[in-house]
């Protein structure tokens, strides 16, 4: 048989495949009957892939078909061949449906506990093929990354300015007071702010502290009262811990009081709440993150219908 050169566009997977299934069945036939083609197509199929090897793949007989010596080697090589382009199918089916790849979440506040952490869990027990990137950082910084495609998406709190990018609220926490466990408060169903306006408050200088200090000041202030809130160079776990200790009261959101903390208690404010937002920019095109927004939007929905106020 005369030699042939074999060039990417005449090499045949659909003719390797077919060379494979006959030499595990030893039959054009029986490889015919498992494909439910004609025994014809199937030799015609290993014939044209014989011509552009340039070998004979099988000796044929009446009884059957066997390898040649030259087969052994290239039935080898074509299941190989075959193996590997089906997983490689396989990965790009698992990336176009987000099944593979990492996810780049930006938060402000604790996923510890609540909505957060139930969105999050569930996401990833779904989706295993996926890993999960957590990054701390202030709601202005984690918008930039969002919009610099450094990260997939962020939880915020409230509704920040997202130029360029996309925002839409998820859940509400309810506002918890941060105080000492042997506070005069510390057992109360409800606290009302005018129970605090002589309380001193601590906050974190890392967000959401500053936000905190605002909003703290603004509310004591519609009662005429001059806010006594310092603001520490702390991060959240060490301001939580100074609570404990009695140097002042704080607030967190409902999931942050989720955490255990050694000698702190977390009651709820008045009836105050905080929105979260999750934002997002449209020229994303991280398979994984179209499937975490659509997950994200289903458990919210199905929070709201459990908890109307939320």
């Amino acid at each position: 048989m005369p030699k042939a050169s074999v060039s990417e566009d005449t090499l045949d997977l659909t003719s390797l495949a077919y060379a494979v299934l006959v030499s595990e069945n030893g039959s054009f036939r029986l490889a015919g009957q498992m494909l439910g083609v004609r025994t014809s197509a199937v030799s015609r199929r290993v014939r044209s892939l014989e011509d552009t090897l340039g070998v004979s793949l099988f000796h044929r007989t009446r009884r059957g078909v066997q390898a040649t010596t030259a087969g052994l080697r290239v039935l080898k090589r074509a299941r190989s061949i075959l193996s590997d382009v089906g997983a490689l199918k396989r990965t790009a089916l698992q990336n176009s449906t987000g099944a593979e790849g990492r996810l780049r979440l930006g938060v402000v506040a604790s996923i510890a506990c609540g909505f957060s952490r139930h969105l999050l869990a569930s996401f990833v027990r779904d989706h295993p093929g996926l890993e999960l990137e957590v990054v701390e950082g202030s709601s202005a910084e984690n918008i930039a990354a969002v919009r610099a495609l450094t990260l997939d998406f962020a939880f915020v709190a409230g509704a920040p300015l997202s130029p360029r990018c996309e925002l839409e609220e998820l859940w509400r926490e309810r506002v918890m007071v941060a105080l000492p466990d042997h506070h005069h408060l510390a057992t109360a169903k409800l606290i009302f702010w005018k129970q605090l306006e002589n309380e001193r408050f601590i906050v974190s200088h890392v967000d959401p502290g500053p936000e905190i200090q605002d909003y703290i000041i603004r509310s004591l202030a519609d009662l005429g009262r001059h806010p006594n809130v310092e603001q520490l160079s702390v991060q959240r776990e060490t301001l939580l811990a100074l609570v404990g200790l009695a140097q002042g009261l704080s607030l967190v959101g409902e999931a942050e009081a989720g955490v255990t903390y050694p000698g702190v208690a977390f009651r709820p404010l008045d009836h105050e709440e905080i929105p979260f937002s999750l934002v997002w920019s449209q020229s994303n095109d991280n398979p994984g993150f179209r499937r975490f927004l659509s997950s994200a939007r289903l458990r919210a929905a199905e929070r709201r219908a459990t908890h109307p106020s939320s």
